[in-house]
C-alpha cells in the first residue's frame, strides 16, 4: 500500500495558441501588439534567439540572449523593431491549405474518441460500427440512444 503523505504527483498541460500561449494571444486581442517580453519569448520558440550561458574573458559568469545567424548580443530596445514584422508574419492564426499536404481535407478532420462500455457487448457489431465509420468518415456526434441500438 503507498504512503499518501510520500506520494508525488506531478501533473501538466501545455498551451498552443496562435501567439504562443493564452498570455501572448491575450496581450495581443487586448492591445494589438506585443509586449516586449513577448518579443523576447516568441523568437526562442523558433530558434531566431538563443539563451547563451558562459563565462566572460574576465571570468566572469553571464547570461545572455543571442541572435542565432550571427551570434551577436540581442539589444532588448531593439527588439521590437528588428523582429517585430518577422514575429507577426509567423504567428497568429494560419488555415491550411490542402494542396500543401497529400490526402488532406480540412473539412473533414478525424477525430480520436474514448468511450467506456459498462455492458457487454457483441463485438462484431462493435467491429462492424468501427470499419463502418471508417470506410464513410463519419464525423459527427452520435446520441447515445444511437449507440445503444447498434448494439441491441
Amino acid at each position: 500500500m503507498l504512503d499518501l503523505d510520500k506520494v508525488i504527483v506531478i501533473a501538466g498541460c501545455t498551451e498552443l495558441e496562435p501567439f504562443g500561449s493564452l498570455q501572448n494571444q491575450w496581450q495581443m486581442d487586448a492591445k494589438g501588439e506585443f509586449r516586449i517580453e513577448v518579443l523576447l519569448e516568441l523568437p526562442s520558440i523558433p530558434g531566431l534567439i538563443k539563451f547563451v550561458d558562459g563565462k566572460m574573458k574576465s571570468g566572469k559568469q553571464y547570461v545572455e540572449q543571442v541572435d542565432a545567424k550571427t551570434e551577436d548580443s540581442v539589444d532588448h530596445s531593439q527588439v521590437k523593431s528588428e523582429d517585430k514584422a518577422q514575429i507577426l508574419a509567423h504567428t497568429g492564426v494560419w488555415f491550411i491549405e490542402p494542396e500543401r499536404f497529400r490526402r488532406h481535407d480540412p473539412n473533414c478532420k478525424g477525430y480520436t474518441q474514448e468511450v467506456e462500455l459498462t455492458v457487454i457487448l457483441r463485438l462484431l457489431k462493435l467491429h462492424l460500427l468501427m470499419l463502418i465509420s471508417q470506410k464513410f468518415n463519419i464525423v459527427r456526434k452520435l446520441t447515445l440512444d444511437e449507440v445503444l441500438n447498434v448494439f441491441h
